[in-house]
């Protein structure tokens, strides 16, 4: 957000909550990197020296939890705009969200968001509920979705993307150029990501073990 454009659209509770008015169009989003630097990216990722490099580099890491995180408020404010809400996005919904993209796909958080955002929607048309009090409430249904995920009480099946929010340029270098795969940072957990680059790495070193060693015993 960037905010010498966006001040006048955000507030910021005494607790630290951070909420966004409900005009988005008026806020502006910049990101670190031009076309250019991502255009060179995806050039040097065809190398699998440079792949390799990035696994091994921690930097990597936290730009792909950062974009998956990213992809998660998106689709949270985005369902919240909808329903002429305002969620809270300070510390807590921050680490909720973190914490649970080790556990959940960003496709299967964007249906416990969509399901937390239409409860807090059909809360704030009770008698005496504020839009605030239901905005507020978003945070503790998503926490109590996710809980009865994780103890077997409700199957959690994933979204596919919202047409309003298209996978990003920087999304398709760092997940798909990378990991060979359509759209992998939504479908998939990281860590899977990582198991499955680790797994053809071992069967690619593999074969090419094997086959120097059938050369070898054939000379």
């Amino acid at each position: 957000l960037n905010p010498l454009d966006s001040l006048d659209y955000a507030n910021i509770a005494e607790s630290g909550e951070i909420s966004i008015n409900l005009d988005y169009s008026q806020a502006t989003f910049d990101f670190a990197y031009d076309a250019k630097d991502i255009t060179n990216l995806r050039v040097k990722v065809k190398e699998q020296k440079t792949i390799n490099d990035l696994f091994n580099n921690a930097a990597f890491r936290d730009w792909c939890e950062n974009i998956q995180l990213a992809e998660c408020l998106s689709y949270l404010i985005e369902m919240s705009r909808i329903n002429s809400l305002s969620p809270p996005l300070g510390d807590k919904m921050m680490s909720l969200l973190q914490a649970n993209l080790t556990t959940y796909s960003v496709a299967e958080l964007y249906r416990m968001i969509w399901m937390a955002v239409e409860s807090a929607s059909s809360y704030s048309n009770k008698p005496n509920v504020t839009t605030k009090h239901a905005s507020n409430s978003i945070y503790t249904i998503l926490r109590g979705n996710i809980d009865k995920v994780d103890n077997g009480i409700w199957q959690c099946k994933p979204f596919s993307r919202e047409v309003n929010l298209p996978k990003s340029a920087i999304s398709k270098v760092f997940f798909d150029d990378i990991f060979k795969m359509y759209d992998c940072g939504f479908k998939y957990m990281l860590d899977a990501l990582y198991d499955k680059y680790y797994e053809s790495e071992g069967v690619r070193y593999t074969t090419l073990e094997s086959t120097q060693g059938a050369i070898q015993a054939k000379s």
